[in-house]
């Protein structure tokens, strides 16, 4: 779907495109009469004849994010969730409230949801700009991905893609303003199950995830959630550092970069961390086993003093 641009949705205008993928785009809307806020609108690619998968994979992922969120609907508002998880929106302009919907005006009659507009840049992108953070802003963005990602292991999921480019803030950041980080994407987020493996992102992998790409290991006996603090050490490392902990770009190179040394010691890199840090990351986060590395719960109640 190419030039949404001005294309209208219901009552709403699509203003801007924000980001597209596989599946589908993420761009921004308003109301046509210029009253209420802004809104993010996920919108599936048209499915091909005879093959649902886009629609399919955008319904799972809105009825993980309407489960990850409680709480009564206040009208056309979202529904009460963790500050730090994205916020699916009502629809309250079809024939009944609900959370996706077919954009008939559209070609194709896509299917769509709607979601918080998040104003500020994503992690990665702030990263490429400053490099890395300090050791406060570091534990602050991690605690509250942490504590944002224990909501998701508590609802019963994994996410299953956390990265910096899957961390928004929901301010334009600014000189002396709070990070205000929001976990976004939950269209590869699975049920407490290990057999995900598609579209993975290698620097992000848990080196269990990688042998079962790279090895061909059998992948039941893998826990997602422990995978997803393997990549939020990572986001850690990259945030204190601005550099990678392993090197490479395919999940071989990782994964033999993993096996093949460690990484470089934080302290080494930023003189002013604490010895704590490095045992949170290089020997919990980044444990071999799963079983020996900490909670999302853990990880947030040991980065709080640093935030």
């Amino acid at each position: 779907m190419a030039g949404l641009v001005g294309k209208q949705i219901s009552h709403l205008v699509i203003k801007e495109e924000i980001s597209r993928g596989g599946m589908g785009q993420v761009v921004r809307a308003a109301p046509k009469d210029g009253r209420g806020a802004d809104v993010a609108l996920k919108i599936a690619h048209p499915d091909k004849v005879g093959d649902p998968f886009n629609s399919t994979a955008l319904k799972g992922e809105v009825e993980v994010m309407r489960q990850l969120h409680s709480g009564p609907l206040q009208g056309p508002a979202t529904v009460k969730t963790a500050p730090g998880v994205v916020k699916i929106i009502q629809m309250d302009w079809e024939r009944k409230p609900v959370y996706v919907a077919s954009a008939h005006e559209l070609p194709g009659r896509p299917w769509y949801y709607v979601m918080e507009y998040l104003q500020g840049s994503s992690l990665a992108k702030h990263l490429d700009k400053v490099k890395s953070l300090t050791i406060s802003d570091a534990g602050s963005v991690g605690k509250k991905v942490a504590d944002a990602l224990e909501q998701v292991h508590k609802a019963g999921f994994a996410h299953n893609d956390i990265s910096p480019d899957n961390v928004l803030f929901r301010e334009v950041l600014g000189i002396g303003s709070e990070f205000q980080p929001v976990l976004i994407d939950f269209g590869v987020a699975i049920k407490h199950r290990a057999n995900e493996f598609e579209g993975i992102k290698p620097r992000y992998t848990s080196l269990e995830k990688l042998e079962v790409v790279v090895d061909g290991k059998p992948p039941e006996a893998n826990d997602p959630r422990k995978s997803d603090v393997w990549s939020l050490g990572v986001m850690l490392y990259e945030m204190l550092t601005g550099r990678e902990p392993f090197s490479g770009t395919t999940a071989k190179s990782v994964i033999t970069s993993i096996r093949n040394k460690k990484p470089t010691p934080i302290r080494a890199l930023v003189k002013e961390s604490p010895a704590e840090l490095d045992d949170l990351i290089l020997l919990g986060c980044f444990a071999h086993r799963p079983t020996d590395r900490p909670t999302a719960y853990e990880v947030a109640t040991r980065l709080a003093k640093y935030s």
